[in-house]
């Protein structure tokens, strides 16, 4: 690795410090809370409000809340086979919305998303990982 290639990974993990964006409040009684930010709240909220909307109600203490809108008799949560099929249905999307095929080919690749604004939230190796998907998409097209 380059010395200015190290110098880009390390500013990214000491942001990683300041851009913190949840909190997690440790409580007298040894359990803890985490704090979400307004963003998150809102995605948290929308989903509690599609679990209302699909089976009439508040989630139970054991259910999902992230589940899979395929069964709509009870919440059951997303399967890894549920999960790959949604994750292909979003890579052709992103396909078809004109994304970068260098893109598309590090999600496949390493099955994540990194953008500026979740960068800091990734490990050195996950980072890794992703530039060599870019650049061996680049290599071989």
């Amino acid at each position: 690795m380059s010395n200015k290639k190290q110098s880009k990974a390390g500013s990214r993990s000491s942001k990683r410090k300041k851009r913190s964006r949840c909190q997690r409040i440790n409580n007298l009684d040894g359990s803890y809370t985490i704090k979400l930010n307004e963003r998150a709240s809102s995605a948290l909220k929308q989903q509690l409000q599609s679990f209302k909307d699909t089976f009439g109600r508040d989630p139970e203490p054991k259910e999902p809340i992230f589940f899979d809108p395929k069964y709509t008799d009870k919440p059951r949560p997303y399967t890894e086979e549920s999960m790959g099929e949604l994750w292909q249905d979003f890579i052709e999307a992103a396909g078809k919305a004109g994304i970068d095929p260098a893109m598309l080919y590090a999600m496949e690749q390493t099955e994540r998303i990194v953008t500026a604004e979740n960068a800091h939230l990734l490990t050195e190796a996950e980072l890794a990982e992703w530039d060599e998907a870019i650049a061996e998409y680049r290599r071989n097209n």
